[in-house]
This record gives structure tokens, sequence and C-alpha cells, in this order.
């Protein structure tokens, strides 16, 4: 996570995948009565905020794949490092592609 954290112009609007530990979840209902969940994500270097449409507790080790967005201002919102989930799945699926 370090490397999204100090360099987010590199990552900025891409897909990544992140592998870490469920930490702070809250549920969001957004205006359209839309729930998310927001959590951070940490590998024990950094953490960075997810949010995603899979339920996920504290304490669950994961891959999220999604987009990655920088600190920015988006409409009237102001945007932080976070991923955006696109899929979440528990750590112990981990497959060979994933790794390199």
């Amino acid at each position: 996570m370090a490397n999204f954290i100090a360099h987010p112009e590199v990552y900025d609007h891409n897909a990544v995948v992140l592998m870490g530990l469920v930490k702070g979840v809250q549920l969001v209902t957004g205006r359209k009565g839309r729930r998310s969940f927001k959590f951070r994500l940490a590998d024990g270097v950094g953490a960075l905020k997810v949010i995603s449409r899979t339920r996920v507790h504290d304490g669950d080790r994961i891959i999220v794949e999604g987009m990655f967005t920088r600190p920015g201002k988006e409409g009237r919102f102001i945007v932080y490092n976070e991923v955006t989930a696109r899929s979440i799945r528990p750590l112990n699926q981990l497959h060979s592609d994933l790794v390199g």
C-alpha cells in the first residue's frame, strides 16, 4: 500500500488488486437507498479506504480488485486515496494468476 500512498498519481483511475486486513467497517446508505460498505484495508505498511457493495467484517483477510482514485474533488465531494471494489474474495481464494 505504500506505493499507492506515496505515488497516487501513478495509479489514479487504474485497476488494482490489493490484499490485506479489513478494519473499521461502516454501513453507508446512498441517496438512492443503495447500501455499501466503507472500510480500511491494511497490509502492515499502510491502509487505504475501500468502498464496496460486498459485505465484509472487521478482521477479514481479503483480496480486493477495483479502481483506485487519488485525492481530489468529484463534484461537491472530496475524495481521498480510495479503491472502489469491483470484487472481493477471501484471501484463502488466492489464484496463481494474481501472484507475480
